[in-house]
């Protein structure tokens, strides 16, 4: 049993013709996409736009709190899980 990472269709079905071709069983499961809520994308576009990613931050969590109008717990948990949804798709897509 192996695994692979397909992003081109294309590439994917010649791949998997060849495969059945010499007799090959091949099974595919779909991941599931790493989208964020409505949510969230408000959170990290009103974070962008407050200069909380700026290379020389222009606000600081609690400073985006009072901007933003949540809960320190609640903005750091959805930030943390925005990041972890888009930042390893961001490296696997730029190396």
């Amino acid at each position: 049993m192996g695994r692979a990472e397909w992003h081109h269709a294309r590439e994917f079905k010649d791949l998997w013709e060849a495969l059945r071709r010499k007799g090959l069983k091949v099974s595919v499961r779909r991941e599931r996409e790493r989208k964020l809520t409505k949510r969230q994308r408000e959170i990290l576009l009103g974070a962008i736009e407050e200069g909380y990613y700026d290379f020389l931050r222009r606000v600081t969590l609690s400073e985006l709190v009072e901007r933003l109008g949540i809960s320190k717990s609640y903005l750091s948990e959805t930030l943390m899980k925005v990041e972890s949804k888009l930042l390893p798709e961001a490296l696997l897509h730029h190396t």
